[in-house]
């Protein structure tokens, strides 16, 4: 057995934080291995850093001095400096340390870490295979079919397939919580719904009126329940929806905003049938629980890349605003996202039937033999073979030497559950095994098309990378 402790720098929102969870999963339980595993995180994000199955130890900063710091004269500035490091830099050494964000504040922090390997996006070394993978694709997120567990999975062992978000099983919520979800008897498990009033970003954010037709639809729908979610924020936006919900029904609404903390959540989660949430870290804490849950994107998000991971997961996708950012919510209209929560609760958890409009697709994430995939309903969509197309050689940059242990497993499994997706897959791989015969045998799409361009995009980043190895 090889010990090892390693800490991993994961300093975005709690969001990123729980879409890390496979990656420490895999690091903490490979066979062979007894690994500690420590998170440094930004001190906002540390109530969920210790909720998370397989972490051992939480570091947290305060990012929020850094500002007041820069602004700080003279000496002075250098004093602060030094006793902000000393409030938060580990006086012991790490095996290994992996550095998850991207950015200048980020490395220099990582670098003060005392660690004998370090992995990431470091100060003045190449991009490894990740992270330049990512940056690679961000500028037209509307290809990108990878979802960002597997790209920081990446950093670790190639288990498959890869497990889902888990939470320690002692971080199941406070009293107040608990007291709150489970009010009374006949409340819990009865069909309850929560809906969460907002998101990081305004731009990813339903208004209040569309929230309130949203609840009068599912109370109508036989919803006992609706509880909402949301920071302090979010409180005056909870108010006007409750407002806009006609009286008769304002009674089945349990209005959480501001009351609840981080820690609260699970348990609340958990004693509710469907969450119904735009791109949020509470949507991507849901995939530790047993709650369904139906995401909203628009606004540039993309659901194969930030949506719940964990099958049986539904996002409805507006495809125009995937790259612009700009907020296509009217694209989703209220009434269709009941619907679909209705069926979850009532009748099919499957979600079998046709949702579709001319405005968004409807997805559900299914099980695959490397991570949750998700795919339109319509199982016999060509874009569900151009997304099969895109993961297929993404997984090639993405996992590098690592690809052929992949193929192994693909072989192995050829006479599984998943045998005629696997063949595609495996097909897939064969014909692209030489990127510069990619146009030539692998893609079937115009090198000037959207697509195409996006492919020539990370083989050009790609081959960039190489370049650099091969000087250092």
């Amino acid at each position: 057995m090889i010990e090892e402790r390693i800490i991993i720098v994961q300093l975005a929102r709690f969001g990123d934080l729980i879409q890390t969870s496979p990656l420490i999963r895999n690091l903490k339980y490979e066979p062979g291995f007894d690994r500690e595993i420590t998170l440094l995180v930004d001190n906002r994000t540390s109530p969920v850093a210790n909720m998370l199955y397989g972490v051992d130890n939480v570091v947290g900063i305060n990012l929020d001095e850094i500002a007041d710091i820069v602004s700080t004269p003279g000496v002075s500035q250098y004093k602060r400096i030094k006793e902000w490091v000393a409030a938060w830099k580990p006086s012991q050494s790490y095996d290994r340390l992996i550095l998850l964000n991207h950015g200048i504040l980020t490395a220099t922090i990582a670098s003060l870490v005392p660690a004998r390997i370090r992995e990431g996006p470091l100060l003045g070394e190449p991009l490894p295979r990740p992270h330049l993978y990512l940056t690679s694709t961000i500028n037209d997120r509307h290809f990108n079919p990878l979802h960002l567990s597997e790209i920081w999975a990446a950093y670790g062992p190639l288990i498959l397939p890869l497990p889902t978000p888990k939470l320690k099983s002692c971080n199941m919520g406070t009293a107040l919580a608990i007291s709150t979800a489970k009010g009374s008897v006949v409340s819990l498990k009865t069909k309850g719904f929560a809906v969460n009033v907002g998101s990081g970003g305004h731009e990813r954010n339903w208004s209040a009126a569309k929230l309130a037709v949203l609840i009068d639809q599912l109370i109508e729908g036989r919803a006992e329940r609706v509880t909402l979610l949301g920071t302090e924020n979010d409180c005056s936006t909870a108010e006007k929806v409750i407002s806009a919900v006609a009286m008769d029904k304002r009674a089945g609404i349990i209005n959480l905003c501001g009351i609840t903390r981080i820690e609260d959540l699970p348990v609340i989660l958990e004693n509710c049938e469907v969450l119904i949430s735009s791109d949020t870290g509470t949507l991507q804490l849901a995939a530790a629980t047993s709650i369904q849950t139906v995401g909203l994107f628009f606004g540039g998000a993309n659901p194969h890349e930030t949506g719940v991971f964990k099958p049986g997961a539904v996002a409805l996708m507006d495809s125009n605003s995937l790259g612009s950012g700009q907020n296509n919510s009217d694209n989703i209209s209220p009434e269709s996202v009941a619907k679909i929560a209705l069926d979850l609760a009532f009748n099919d958890k499957n979600l079998k039937g046709n949702y579709d409009s001319s405005t968004f697709t409807t997805l559900v994430a299914r099980s695959a033999s490397v991570a949750p995939e998700y795919r339109s309903l319509e199982a016999s969509k060509s874009d569900n073979m151009a997304w099969e197309r895109r993961r297929t050689f993404a997984r090639k940059i993405l996992w590098g030497e690592k690809i052929l242990q992949y193929k192994r497993k693909i072989e192995q499994e050829l006479n599984g559950p998943h045998k005629s997706e696997l063949v595609r897959e495996y097909s897939f791989m064969n014909t692209i095994e030489n990127t510069h015969t990619l146009f030539n045998e692998g893609i079937d799409c115009p090198v000037d098309s959207a697509e195409g361009i996006w492919y020539q995009q990370l083989i050009k980043g790609l081959r960039n990378q190489l370049l650099q190895e091969a000087e250092i």
